[in-house]
């Protein structure tokens, strides 16, 4: 990526946290969590696994909205420490996002063979600058989910992030 860590005349890719926001269709954020990624570095989610098997109201998550924003690596709030997986990203603490991770979901089709399709899509995740407000609302509900959930609402981190 584009983002660069340390100063001086050499400075080194740096890692980046990816933050993750799960919205139901009613736009309620339900799960949100904070992942590693090294330069270069593939992190894979399973929704069902990952994404939204642990809901802030303990329902299932059938439709809705997946946000990730790309942020350097800012440690946890003293409140959340242990809680996360990766310590070193805390979504509920958005100061300077950096537009430098891409993303793709795969879409199985369960059906494909019968209507004669492929079996599975890749579609690649649209940019979307966040305003302030926006940005503010993310950390506040994932604030929220964090101290007032009792470790429901907290995403998990997938497979991998790590170089290769």
């Amino acid at each position: 990526g584009t983002f660069e860590a340390g100063t001086g005349l050499y400075p080194r890719p740096g890692d980046l946290c990816a933050f993750v926001y799960v919205f139901d269709r009613n736009q309620q954020l339900l799960e949100c969590c904070g992942c590693v990624i090294t330069p270069n570095g593939l992190r894979e989610f399973d929704i069902n696994n990952d994404l939204t098997d642990n809901s802030l109201t303990g329902g299932t998550i059938e439709e809705g909205v997946i946000k990730v924003v790309s942020h350097p690596k800012n440690g946890p709030a003293p409140k959340v420490r242990g809680i996360f997986d990766d310590l070193d990203c805390n979504p509920a603490s958005i100061t300077n996002p950096q537009a430098t991770l891409r993303s793709w979901g795969i879409h199985l089709n369960d059906d494909a063979e019968e209507q004669n399709e492929v079996a599975a899509t890749e579609t690649e995740s649209l940019e979307a600058p966040l305003s302030q407000s926006e940005l503010r609302r993310l950390q506040g509900r994932c604030r929220f989910i964090i101290t007032n959930a009792s470790g429901s609402g907290l995403c998990s981190c997938g497979e991998g992030g790590i170089d290769p």
